[in-house]
């Protein structure tokens, strides 16, 4: 809960929220993050950042509420189960930020043994698009993100139970 402290300023039991300056037709065009030692400050969307961002959440939910992968994650999923059980890994299939969870993933697939099959089961609250991967050497939970290009933002495998 926000209580006000004035006009532009709410607390909160972790942080201070101001809104210093108003822009024209009285909205605020930033907001300042007060939290401890630092302050954080956070521009004001223009209206087609604005609506980039609120369509790709509307797109979000509806596929949660749908329970529908993400087009090309199930191929980014085999192709990198693959390519790691190959020993080739395609690192372009990776953000920046996403080829940090490439070493684990390697050494996750490494115990997997032969792939027998790769089931959807449902989009994660986080984004994830979340498969089953059943393998000679047990049943997994293979989690992935793809940025809006397509990319992996991050990927990661954990054993569901031993065979």
């Amino acid at each position: 809960m926000a209580l006000p402290e004035s006009d532009t300023k709410f607390f909160t039991m972790l942080a201070e929220v101001e809104f210093p300056t108003v822009a024209a037709g009285g909205h605020a065009d930033q907001l300042t993050l007060h939290l401890g030692q630092g302050d954080m400050v956070y521009k004001r969307l223009d209206e087609e950042a604005a609506k980039t961002v609120r369509d790709a959440a509307a797109g979000f939910e509806k596929r949660m509420r749908d329970n529908i992968p993400l087009p090309g994650s199930e191929a980014a999923v085999r192709k990198l189960i693959a390519d790691i059980q190959t020993g080739k890994p395609d690192e372009s299939m990776f953000t920046p930020d996403g080829r940090d969870s490439l070493q684990q993933l390697q050494a996750q697939v490494s115990q997997m043994g032969t792939v027998q099959s790769i089931s959807f089961l449902r989009v994660g609250p986080a984004r994830t698009d979340i498969y089953r991967v059943e393998s000679e050497k047990g049943s997994w939970t293979f989690r992935i993100v793809l940025s809006a290009e397509g990319k992996v933002e991050q990927a990661n495998l954990l054993r569901m139970q031993q065979q």
